[in-house]
């Protein structure tokens, strides 16, 4: 204690005190450090929290004159150290919390009473965390959305809402609002919050919006072969995930693909696939399916082009003409089938007799039927559709049914004279009848009309190594209609010609053949006794 020039004790005064505010680090340790001149003695020292309103709010350690230690009140006795002498105080706070920002007020006075007091606010600095994001839990598209961020944090944290997959920064604030939203805004959605202090805070929210079902693509209206296996698809789109029906006549299956191991006629139809989700009306989308005996991808066919005459070069790949007439006919056909989706080339597997036969092949992507396909060439040439070329519709087949039709069962009948039918036998046995038959009928005939003297020529003779009948082996070449001979038609005739005896009476324009359903050639001649007689030859085709 010092007295002063008139003998009085001075009043306490500050010396130094903290800086205020003071700002501290959470879970760091803060010193708080006075000091004073007392103007006598220290009577008392108070260390007290104060209210917001400025009241003293609780007293949190005490020293008095009478008692040298210092008082602590024991919700702060763990974290508040006291050290307080005569003219000086430090205060320390261990582990600073952020509940300890607060005013506090260091309060002393002397023997007299005379008080003095000192306050500090404290802040506690701590790194930003978000504490809740507010996601909706419903979204359809079209809805309107706010996203709500909430954080704390000291000093205050700068917040920011970002789309999580490209960091495009969407708003500055605690609030991003999406107005008509969309389902390509459907994802992740990122709220980042920093202060300077320790590290960033993120928290993210997940955003799903619902949309209608939509059908993006659905099988082509195709053909199948009977029995053969075929897939229709219908490919969706939508959220919540749509489930998928089909409805054909009164049957209705399920999933993304209807399968059918083996295609039945009643399989036949329109099919239509349903989406649903909830979310507004179901989509519909509508597939055929054709099923057909005869069906493939790859239709061979065979037609006649009558403006072109067949010659030996064409049966060779490496001919100019041969390459020409392909690259012509390959163009005319591709050009035909140009707009077909399903059409993938043409390809020439050989040319033959009768003007000039073509056979080639059509591939498609997916299976077709034969007989559209058919149908199609033949209304093309019809109309003189394929180019320059002059094409014979009725030629336009498939080449197995020319063999097929050309090795049917041949009928002989007679009337007066023997009429011979021929056409194609089939089988072994049929063969080997007919050779039989034929012979007894030459033999006879010959019996009947041979002389009894041989003439000057003015007579047919009929020799017995011109009656031998030779055995038919179904491999010929060509064929010859005579009296005594009758070879098989093997289905690739360039020409036809019928004779008798050793001379050939008559030979057929293929034209005339082409498509022919039925031939008759009729032959006169005068008998040995002088008789006129009339032999007819007639030829079925099948």
């Amino acid at each position: 204690m010092l007295p002063n020039e008139g003998g009085k004790e001075l009043r306490p005064t500050w010396t130094s005190s903290p800086s205020n505010p003071t700002s501290v680090i959470e879970n760091e340790n803060l010193d708080l450090h006075w000091r004073f001149n007392t103007g006598g003695s220290l009577t008392f020292a108070k260390f007290l929290l104060m209210g917001d309103d400025q009241s003293e709010k609780q007293l949190i350690a005490l020293k008095s004159s009478s008692n040298g230690s210092v008082n602590v009140d024991s919700a702060f006795r763990d974290r508040f150290i006291f050290n307080i002498s005569n003219y000086q105080a430090l205060v320390t706070l261990v582990a600073v919390q952020r509940y300890d920002s607060a005013r506090y007020r260091f309060q002393i006075a002397n023997q007299d009473l005379d008080r003095i007091n000192n306050d500090v606010n404290i802040r506690v600095l701590f790194p930003p965390s978000i504490t809740s994001v507010q996601c909706p839990s419903a979204l359809t598209e079209g809805d309107n959305v706010k996203l709500v961020c909430n954080f704390t944090g000291n000093p205050l944290p700068s917040v920011v809402w970002n789309r999580a997959n490209t960091r495009e920064t969407l708003s500055n604030r605690e609030i991003l609002f999406i107005e008509d939203i969309k389902r390509s805004d459907s994802g992740r959605y990122e709220c980042l919050a920093w202060n300077g202090i320790g590290n960033n805070s993120r928290e993210f929210c997940e955003v799903d919006v619902n949309y209608p079902a939509q059908i993006m693509d659905i099988s082509i209206n195709q053909t199948v072969q009977l029995g053969k296996n075929v897939t229709l698809y219908c490919r969706v789109m939508g959220n919540p995930v749509p489930t998928i029906s089909w409805t054909h006549k009164n049957n209705v299956g399920s999933g993304s693909e209807l399968h059918f191991d083996s295609a039945r006629f009643n399989d036949h139809g329109w099919y239509k696939c349903t989406a649903q989700n909830g979310i507004g009306s179901p989509a519909t989308a509508r597939t055929y399916l054709d099923v057909a005996e005869r069906a493939s991808n790859v239709i061979n066919v065979k037609m006649t082009i009558t403006n072109e005459e067949f010659d030996t070069s064409l049966m060779y790949e490496e001919s100019r003409r041969y390459q020409h007439l392909s690259k012509r006919v390959i163009e005319v056909i591709g050009d035909f089938f140009r707009t077909d989706k399903n059409f993938k080339s043409v390809e020439i597997l050989r040319f033959e007799r009768g003007s000039v036969v073509v056979i080639f092949n059509l591939r498609f992507e997916r299976t077709v039927r034969n007989d559209n396909i058919f149908s199609a060439l033949k209304h093309a040439a019809l109309d003189r559709k394929l180019g320059k070329f002059t094409i014979d519709p009725l030629s336009i087949m498939a080449p197995q049914d020319a063999i097929i039709s050309a090795t049917s069962s041949p009928r002989v009948s007679s009337s007066g004279s023997t009429w011979i039918l021929v056409g194609s036998l089939s089988g072994s046995l049929l063969f080997l009848l007919f050779i039989a038959f034929a012979f007894w009928v030459c033999w006879r005939r010959w019996k009947k009309d041979k002389p009894s003297s041989r003439g000057n020529g003015e007579r047919d003779q009929l020799n017995e190594d011109e009656a031998e009948t030779k055995p038919l082996t179904g491999t010929e070449e060509g064929v010859q209609i005579c009296k005594m001979e009758q070879k098989p038609l093997s289905g690739n005739e360039k020409s036809l010609q019928i004779s008798r005896n050793k001379g050939i009476l008559h030979s057929m324009d293929p034209n005339v053949l082409a498509n022919a359903k039925r031939a008759t050639y009729t032959l006169e001649r005068t008998t040995s006794g002088g008789d006129a007689v009339k032999e007819t030859v007639e030829l079925h085709f099948y």
